[in-house]
């Protein structure tokens, strides 16, 4: 009985439409799964290029990113006009989009016509570009753009968080290691064309052991001055072709 009564709903074509609907779900599994596990991103391979943060202390102490096929492409092209910052109040705007590489990653431009942008240049005096990963390299688009307005810009270093404090301590045990740090930030500033840093650390001061304490304090301090000594001499390079400066 029951098996006559499936026979009267069963056509030639339930077969094929049973075999359409299955693939219809199995491609969208498919194509859900390629969503949620991207692959993995390779700065050495050509591809459309963008700009994108450095992540891990690894990263910044072998220089890799000046091998990364993208790091060409993210060098600025409008150099600042060789002006101080004007004696009165001033106004630094702190970018911080979605954590940032949105939009404005796409070196050569995006599609998306309403992305984020700022439209009242003269009133800025120093732009810092932001995210929450260690070393935050701004995109040239927001650089050429800070240039020609005459405001200055900023990447972001920092170390916040556990994994923040246990980069800070490594950086901080030693001045070698706390001038490595510096040099290596400099001179990414300076090959990528942009002005300094913001730099924003989770310092860890043991309250038994004020020697050590004492020890990351001075080296924190001595990555600010050698960031500084560095930006402010390849400043006055570019101000005067007879100026000569020795790292």
């Amino acid at each position: 009985m029951l098996i006559s009564l499936f026979r009267a709903y069963i056509n030639r074509l339930t077969p094929r439409t049973l075999y359409n609907f299955l693939s219809r779900i199995l491609e969208k599994m498919k194509f859900t799964s390629t969503i949620d596990h991207p692959p993995q991103f390779d700065p050495l391979q050509p591809c459309s290029p963008i700009s994108y943060p450095i992540k891990t202390l690894e990263e910044l102490e072998t220089r890799s990113y000046f091998e990364s096929f993208h790091c060409p492409f993210n060098k600025s092209s409008v150099p600042l006009k060789p002006t101080s910052l004007p004696n009165r109040p001033r106004l630094l705007v702190c970018h911080d989009m979605k954590g940032g590489y949105v939009d404005d990653k796409w070196v050569q431009g995006g599609t998306n016509a309403d992305a984020y942008a700022i439209r009242h240049w003269y009133l800025i005096d120093v732009f810092v570009y932001f995210s929450h990963k260690l070393v935050t390299l701004p995109p040239p688009c927001w650089t050429n753009t800070a240039h020609r307005h005459g405001v200055k810009v900023l990447g972001t270093f920092i170390t916040e968080w556990d994994e923040g404090r246990l980069i800070c301590n490594k950086l901080l045990a030693t001045k070698e290691s706390a001038q490595m740090c510096a040099e290596r930030l400099a001179e990414l500033a300076i090959d990528l064309g942009f002005d300094g840093w913001l730099v924003y650390s989770s310092l860890n001061f043991p309250k038994l052991n004020m020697n050590l304490s004492w020890t990351r304090l001075k080296n924190f301090h001595h990555v600010i001055s050698i960031i500084f000594l560095c930006m402010k001499v390849h400043h006055k390079c570019r101000l005067s072709p007879l100026c000569k400066a020795s790292f």
